[in-house]
């Protein structure tokens, strides 16, 4: 698809992403401001020793919001409260090696996680597509 038309699709869409202080996410909460879109990104507040230093020097310039998204009643507040019409969902525990210290809690925001954000997304007439990666 030519730029062009991405600019006139998103511009001024309101879009939700979960997990948007991760590799994936930042790029696309970018991507999707270029092309003129309001965005909020949510995810889990940054730790002092995570190395989002990217995210670190960018910060200040996004809209977010911070919250688990396995807390369902502050996530669907979040969504709610935005109103968006497309929701990006990646928000998820992709490092293997924590995944492998932490089974359950990988489980949890992985399946039961994406299982809030589809749930939520249901229940919302203005959102027209979600995305989850």
């Amino acid at each position: 698809m030519e730029i062009k038309k991405l600019k006139k699709f998103y511009k001024n869409k309101k879009v939700f992403i979960t997990g948007h202080t991760g590799f994936k996410g930042i790029w696309l909460y970018l991507i999707l401001k270029y092309f003129g879109a309001n965005v909020l990104g949510y995810s889990l507040p940054i730790k002092k020793n995570d190395n989002y230093i990217f995210f670190k020097k960018i910060k200040s310039k996004l809209n977010s919001k911070f919250g688990d998204i396995l807390n369902f009643n502050y996530l669907k507040k979040s969504i709610s409260t935005f109103d968006p019409e497309i929701v990006f969902h990646f928000a998820a525990q992709s490092i293997v090696i924590e995944s492998q210290k932490n089974p359950k809690e990988t489980f949890q925001t992985n399946i039961i996680g994406t299982n809030n954000v589809i749930k939520i997304c249901q229940g919302k007439n203005k959102i027209k597509s979600l995305i989850v990666a």
